[in-house]
């Protein structure tokens, strides 16, 4: 949503269309400059939201434009909104509300114009007949609504928060005495009684206030209740109420709420044990308690802070702040129970706004040093983890699992422990949410989302927990199921990831999801051991000392028909992530020989991620790749002596990018593949895309793909096509392109096999 009455720029009700569009199996349409398919979640998420703001549930779209069947395409397609009557919505989305008709019959629909006045919205959506100013607003009896009038007559009701007043107001309290007044920032909530008994108020940015007033309302009212406990005077006496707060977000039209909601559901569950054992707290400290009621303030005024610097619309960024907010009241709350009898398992998880995962009481109720922020530099934080003892590390690991499962400069061998802790619940949670989605009628494209994620974590339990040799024990080294609503981000070791003197990192490319892991993770697997072999047969010292990580952080191409493979966006999107997880690596342990690996459009993430340098990567290994945007392997930024090094296939796919060029659409078949090539419309080719040829790129060597000899593992079968590289060959033995991989990470100059 927009401002007061108007939706997201981008969003409107009206036709959409532009310039001649080609199909392939579905439309595409022109939304305020971007294309946006038939399919796409984004239909779904307007339908769903236009439907909750009007409360109509026969809103549909109406399809415009001409179809040219002969050819399988449409001139100008459009979409627009209709009512379950036919006539449309407002043109240029802003919000409609319907009021009964002065003269009686079937009620009217009006649309708020920028200075507060309405008129009555036509049936083809626009706006027509005489502007109405209302005089007076009052709130309706559910308090989820104000209606506004005119010469005391009733004009229309409109949504909470969705009306612009006479003085530009978007949200009102009511007063015992029946009139609104203005909810202003930092004033507390006049709809929450009793709110002065904190001895700070919750400041919220005024644009969380016009945006969800509930939210306001629900923050300030589980503070109170925590303050509440802490009781009234000297000596304290504890007044334990039932759960104070409302769930918010059913009519905010917020996506973080969707986390947010299920957070506050499952606080419910423990508020009541937490008043319980708190009445017993303050009835024997009344000191502690004082104590407790200050660190409670504080965890306020750090809110207030934190909340100040959140930049407009950023909900996110609210979430957070609450979320550290929540966390030190709740340690306060802990260091409380801890010295009072009856404790009883207060350690037992807290549930706030973090990603819909369990958050334990802080990290300060244990004692423990607080962790570095995030997204800080891997030194720091490989430096802050040195610094702790190792009960310290597994008290984090175990009890802070959140704190450390996904922090770079963290070891391995922690982080899989942590995330080894967060999966099981991860799973049960999304299974609730798809049980949830099914039973309420979520859309299909979010229940589709949901139920892929629970399968890509279930085929990541499936795989860390198989019995394999000691040598080849896996680790979850990241574990990310809330941060891309369509799939799960992870990686996955293989080997002593932390102490191997030899480390290989393998990103995968077009269609690569957290489902792909297993597979990754075996053919890691095969070229350790390849390595091994090679190591030994060479007389290296230490030759086991060979770790794999196959990683997928980040959201790859759907496919070879995903328009976002002829765009770098998602490349970039990556490479941050990935050159950050790098320099972890290294933080961890510097004397490490790590060579990055790159498969199709996963080469562009790595060779990307490696130009922002910071990194100490030795080698590169990119293969199947469609363009390194890259001139020169002094780009990369390679260790001292590190070399790059390309792979590509005769009959791989991957080389029409470089050269077919671009009709608006063309399809070519290769391999039993269709791969779709589709120009940006403006008439360059797709040779534009990507940069240079691997090949082209100045200081690379080719390694050979072929069939042939090589001096550790005798005659090897060639690959073919794009996706053989890393795949077992006949005899259950690595193809030529696995071979060199491994010859490339044993650091052996003599085991590779060059040119094509």
């Amino acid at each position: 949503m927009g401002d007061g009455n108007v939706f997201e720029p981008g969003t409107h009700w009206g036709e959409t269309g532009g310039p001649l569009t080609w199909r392939l199996a579905e439309t595409w349409y022109d939304v305020g400059g971007r294309q946006v398919s038939h399919s796409d979640a984004y239909w779904g998420n307007v339908l769903s939201e236009a439907r909750r703001v009007y409360g109509d549930q026969g809103i549909t779209f109406e399809e415009t434009g001409t179809y040219l069947t002969g050819l399988n395409t449409q001139l100008n397609p459009g979409r627009r909104m209709v009512y379950g009557d036919g006539s449309a919505l407002p043109t240029d989305g802003r919000i409609a509300f319907t009021a009964p008709n002065p003269s009686g019959g079937q009620a009217v629909r009006y649309v708020q114009n920028a200075d507060g006045s309405v008129q009555q919205l036509a049936r083809d959506g626009t706006a027509t007949g005489p502007k109405i100013t209302p005089d007076t607003f009052r709130y309706s009896p559910d308090a989820r609504q104000v209606v506004a009038y005119k010469d005391g007559k009733p004009v229309y009701a409109a949504p909470v928060g969705k009306l612009v007043g006479p003085h530009g107001e978007t949200h009102w309290a009511q007063k015992p005495d029946g009139t609104l007044v203005p909810l202003q920032n930092g004033i507390g909530n006049p709809l929450v009684p009793g709110s002065d008994l904190l001895e700070v108020q919750p400041v919220f940015p005024a644009w969380v206030i016009a945006k969800d007033p509930d939210f306001v309302v629900a923050v300030v009212s589980l503070f109170l209740g925590l303050r509440r406990m802490l009781g009234q005077g000297e000596p304290a006496q504890a007044n334990v109420t039932a759960v104070p707060y409302q769930v918010p977000g059913d009519g905010a039209g917020i996506d973080e709420y969707a986390t947010l909601k299920a957070s506050f559901d499952r606080m419910a569950g423990v508020y009541g044990e937490v008043g319980r054992r708190m009445a017993i707290a303050v009835s024997k400290s009344a000191a502690m308690t004082l104590a407790t009621r200050q660190e409670l303030a504080n965890a306020i005024m750090d809110f207030n802070g934190m909340a100040a610097a959140v930049p407009e619309d950023d909900f996110a960024g609210i979430m957070g702040a609450l979320s550290t907010a929540l966390g030190r009241a709740y340690g306060a709350l802990g260091t409380l129970l801890e010295k009072q009898e009856d404790p009883g398992s207060y350690r037992e998880t807290v549930l706030i706004p973090d990603g819909a995962r369990a958050v334990p009481l802080g990290p300060g109720a244990a004692g423990l040093p607080a962790p570095p922020p995030k997204n800080a530099d891997p030194k720091d934080v490989a430096a802050w983890w040195n610094g702790l003892s190792e009960d310290q590390k597994q008290a984090y690991a175990k009890q802070y699992p959140q704190d450390v499962g996904n922090v770079d400069g963290v070891p391995a061998q922690y982080r899989d422990i942590a995330n080894r802790s967060l999966l099981n619940g991860d799973i049960d949670r999304l299974q609730r949410q798809l049980d949830d989605a099914k039973r309420y009628g979520a859309t299909k494209v979010e229940t589709e989302h949901l139920s892929t994620k629970l399968d890509q974590l279930r085929s990541i339990q499936a795989k860390i927990n198989e019995q394999v040799a000691p040598q080849d024990h896996r680790s979850l080294i990241l574990l990310d199921p809330t941060s891309n609503p369509r799939q799960v981000l992870a990686a996955i070791g293989v080997g002593d990831v932390d102490k191997a003197r030899r480390l290989g990192v393998v990103v995968g490319g077009v269609s690569t999801t957290a489902g792909s892991l297993p597979g990754m993770v075996d053919e890691a697997t095969a070229v350790r051991a390849q390595t091994i072999d090679i190591l030994r047969q060479a007389g290296a010292v230490d030759p086991e000392s060979v770790a794999m990580i196959s990683w997928v952080g980040y959201e790859a191409p759907s496919g070879m028909t995903d328009p976002r493979l002829l765009s770098e966006d998602l490349a970039h999107a990556g490479a941050g992530d990935l050159n950050h997880f790098y320099r972890g690596l290294s933080a961890v342990n510097p004397t490490q020989e790590i060579t990055a690996y790159g498969h199709s459009y996963g080469s562009l993430v790595t060779s990307l991620a490696l130009q922002e340098g910071g990194h100490n990567v030795h080698n590169a290994v990119f293969y199947g790749s469609p363009g390194l945007d890259l001139g020169s392997v002094s780009g990369l930024h390679l260790a001292p002596g590190g070399h790059a090094f390309y792979e590509l296939t005769p009959d791989d796919p991957i080389t029409y990018t470089k050269s077919v060029p671009a009709a608006a659409m063309l399809s070519v078949p290769v391999a039993g593949t269709w791969l779709s090539l589709l120009d940006d419309a403006t008439g360059h080719p797709i040779t534009d895309y990507f940069g240079n040829r691997p090949g082209d790129v100045d200081g690379i060597t080719q390694l050979s793909t072929s069939a042939g000899g090589t001096p550790f593992a005798g005659q090897l079968q060639g690959a073919s096509g794009h996706s053989e590289y890393p795949r077992m060959g006949d005899g259950g033995k690595l193809r030529m392109s696995g071979y060199n991989f491994a010859a490339i990470l044993s650091g052996i100059e003599r085991a590779r096999v060059t040119g094509k």
